[in-house]
């Protein structure tokens, strides 16, 4: 039995007939149940979880912009002189925050990126809670990236390799409020290398 509240394995009496390749065991409860060997079946499944943040400039305001750069915001060939600020409140790395604080105890490995343009891997996966929620509140507003935009199909191939090989569980949670031109060419090939590396 998987108890996801603990997040491990439970053994169940059960009654092996190899000759009819037969399992016979009484469940209380239905539930997610595995059937295996515990010499090879972990009790505590590893999982690891990268969270990969948007910080571009869209997340911001006009007013948050001339704050940070001291310019006023002009915007660009493509794009309006009005950024949208859809987070201007940071909301990204709060919930982020809370759902480590969440996770960790839990015996999940996190890690946590950034990616604008260009991506940048902030902590490896495994880094320790106090050390992600601080740097987590003191994203906004601040760059580990080096350039503006948002090119999500780079986040997304670089964070694939940032796993471990032999990992029960691998999940990348990305925060995003843009669209890429090139994802949707990209789509395909990206989920084939998340597929072959085991990423969901």
């Amino acid at each position: 039995y998987y108890n996801e509240k603990e997040s491990k394995y439970e053994k169940i009496d059960t009654s092996i007939d190899k000759k009819n390749n037969k399992l016979t065991a009484t469940l209380s409860h239905f539930s997610n149940y595995v059937v295996g060997d515990t010499e090879l079946v972990k009790e505590t499944p590893t999982t690891q979880i990268l969270f990969i943040l948007d910080n571009s400039w869209s997340m911001y305001t006009n007013e948050q912009y001339k704050e940070i750069t001291g310019k006023d915001y002009l915007g660009g060939l493509f794009s309006s002189s009005s950024l949208d600020g859809f987070d201007a409140e940071g909301i990204r790395f709060t919930l982020t925050s809370n759902l480590i604080a969440k996770l960790i105890p839990k015996n999940y490995e996190i890690g946590l990126s950034e990616f604008r343009s260009d991506y940048a891997n902030i902590h490896k996966i495994g880094s320790d809670e106090e050390t992600l929620k601080s740097t987590l509140g003191s994203m906004n507003g601040k760059f580990v990236t080096k350039n503006a935009g948002t090119d999500i199909s780079n986040a997304l191939n670089k964070g694939l390799s940032e796993f471990s090989k032999d990992i029960d569980n691998k999940y990348i949670v990305i925060l995003t409020d843009g669209q890429d031109s090139s994802l949707e060419s990209n789509a395909k090939k990206i989920i084939e290398k998340a597929v072959k590396a085991d990423v969901k």
